[in-house]
């Protein structure tokens, strides 16, 4: 398996690094892409895991599920209007209870991670989608009486 790793917390990282040693995994950790070759590689990658703690509304994980790449995150902020947990991806509690971000993962057999590789493209098309957005925009505008 593959993971991106998205972020730049250190402690993290380690504590990842030394799980998959302790249990002989075979997962490859993976940071510092380069902004060009994102694209291709979200669709190359099994899990992107985002370490974000304050971040609005971080595009990498539209990026992810544009791909059809489950994302897991730390419930903060935006992460949370994007990931519906067991759904399209996982939400972490405790980014640094690596035991249970690593279980989540584990866990996830084909079936399971089909399920969220497409509910990943469905949020995306439904929820995030340009022409979604436009059509929101019309409704308020020329369907809802907001003028008093």
């Amino acid at each position: 398996m593959t993971f991106v790793y998205g972020g730049y917390d250190k402690n993290i990282l380690e504590q990842m690094h030394k799980y998959i040693q302790i249990h002989s995994l075979d997962v490859e950790l993976i940071n510092g892409l380069c902004r060009d070759d994102m694209n291709n590689f979200y669709r190359k990658i099994d899990f992107l895991i985002i370490t974000s703690k304050k971040d609005p509304l971080p595009t990498v994980v539209l990026e992810s599920m544009n791909s059809a790449t489950p994302v897991v995150g730390y419930a903060v902020d935006g992460v949370n209007e994007m990931i519906k947990n067991n759904e399209n991806g996982y939400i972490i509690e405790n980014l640094y209870d690596i035991d249970s971000l690593c279980s989540y993962i584990q866990e996830t057999d084909q079936k399971k991670y089909e399920f969220l590789s497409k509910n990943a493209l469905y949020t995306i098309k439904n929820k995030f989608d340009l022409k979604v957005k436009v059509k929101k925009i019309d409704k308020i505008i020329f369907e809802e009486q907001f003028f008093i």
